[in-house]
């Protein structure tokens, strides 16, 4: 049986581990992860509580996680390729309850927004430039995508008439 939880310093090697086997197109860093698991020293987004992890476990072994920002932002999602199919990814979306998703389409799990959209989620605004998965190097295409629960569009703000 998979049992959800949130990660904690103690899971920083099975994390990065999971991370080096299972998301070829991406490169996160075992500092970067302790500092999302830490707080680290508030000079970026992943360095401020309440940056978080949540985990699936099967037994003690990692099947999905969920990256969060400090401002309940979701940006990465991954399941274990033998484990896709199972809600494992839903159950992980509903525990972290983001408010946004950064949706990245050029990952090599392929593009996400379906997935989402089952989920309540719409798409916000255009879509901007995206790192490669490569050191955060930009890409020259556009690759992510907002969303938001419900789909509700962000009413744009107008300057009062003069």
């Amino acid at each position: 049986m998979i049992q959800y939880r949130r990660g904690k310093t103690e899971d920083l090697e099975n994390i990065v581990t999971f991370i080096d086997s299972y998301l070829t197109d991406y490169f996160m860093s075992k500092a970067k992860v302790n500092t999302i698991l830490t707080g680290g020293d508030g000079s970026n987004r992943w360095s401020a509580v309440p940056s978080q992890v949540f985990l699936a476990l099967d037994e003690e072994k990692i099947v999905g996680l969920v990256f969060m920002s400090n401002k309940n932002v979701l940006w990465n999602i991954l399941v274990h390729p033998e484990y896709r199919g199972k809600d494992i990814g839903k159950e992980l979306i509903n525990m972290s309850n983001p408010q946004k998703i950064r949706c990245k389409w050029n990952m090599s799990s392929g593009d996400p927004t379906a997935f989402y959209e089952k989920l309540g989620y719409g798409k916000v605004g255009e879509p901007v430039l995206g790192g490669d998965g490569n050191y955060g190097k930009k890409t020259k295409t556009k690759s992510i995508q907002i969303m938001i629960k419900g789909g509700t569009i962000l009413p744009l703000i107008m300057e009062e008439d003069e």
